[in-house]
């Protein structure tokens, strides 16, 4: 079956396709199944690599959602909705659950992409192995039945030393009493490798990581908070009016590709 037959056979299973940019969603109450984003244990790898990647999805009602993955080795991008450039340069990958791997030395890929060059990206530039290529990993996940979301990931491969990682985040604190009707704060701390400072491949400078979170719950309400408020490592949670369990998220990446989400199931006391 293609990969295009995978796509249609799922839209009829869940209903509509939706499709989700591959940046994280805004704060909000979790009233709904939702991907808050797709993690790879490594962001960044060399041309010969196992990826594995991970759907971080939460619904509400506990519902067992169906997940069919894809990766692109030539996407169109944001503007043309992460389209593929030929349906020749995608391919299915393995698993129906919300963990797939990208096996890059199995598929060849360095000696495919050297044989295919050379290439041109969007911005008009020859592309590199040496100053690193995407590979443009699609989901289509959702509850059967329901409206399915389509999510973005991409994975940087690059030869060289010192890959990207995923930021480290040593905590998800909850500070406050956690009562009915409460104003909490919610905060992550970072470990001592995060932000990283990293040189840049084309410029060669030194930059340092701008770090983004976001914060999720499933009840109460958390604080608006403006774009530039997401550098912020915490935001202010009102807990639910009535007491019970509550389930709280907060999503750090660095503008790279690496991202931590981090899961705290809480209890609101009367």
């Amino acid at each position: 079956m293609t990969m295009r037959a995978h796509l249609l056979v799922l839209a009829g299973v869940f209903g509509l396709l939706g499709c989700a940019e591959s940046t994280l969603p805004v704060e909000s109450a979790l009233t709904d199944y939702r991907v808050l984003g797709i993690v790879a244990d490594q962001p960044e790898v060399g041309p010969d690599a196992q990826v594995a990647l991970t759907a971080v999805d939460f619904d509400p009602e506990g519902r067992p959602a169906g997940y069919v993955w894809s990766a692109c080795f030539y996407s169109l991008g944001s503007r043309a909705k992460f389209q593929c450039a030929d349906s020749s340069l995608e391919i299915p990958l393995p698993g129906a659950g919300p963990t797939t791997v990208l096996d890059l030395a199995a598929l060849d890929f360095e000696a495919r992409f050297e044989a295919a060059g050379p290439l041109v990206g969007l911005d008009g530039q020859v592309l590199s192995l040496d100053t690193g290529v995407d590979v443009t990993i699609g989901l289509t996940a959702g509850i059967p039945g329901q409206r399915a979301t389509r999510m973005y990931k991409r994975v940087r491969v690059r030869r060289g030393d010192a890959p990207n990682r995923n930021p480290t985040v040593t905590g998800f604190e909850v500070e406050g009493e956690l009562r009915a009707g409460r104003e909490v704060t919610l905060r992550v701390t970072y470990g001592d490798d995060t932000p990283e400072t990293y040189t840049e491949v084309q410029t060669g400078r030194a930059a340092t990581e701008r770090l983004l979170v976001n914060f999720y719950a499933d009840a109460g309400e958390l604080a608006d908070r403006s774009p530039f408020d997401e550098s912020l490592p915490d935001t202010t949670w009102t807990t639910p009016d009535e007491p019970g369990p509550a389930v709280l998220f907060a999503a750090v990446r660095d503008g790279r590709g690496g991202l931590t989400v981090l899961r705290r199931d809480v209890d609101i006391l009367p």
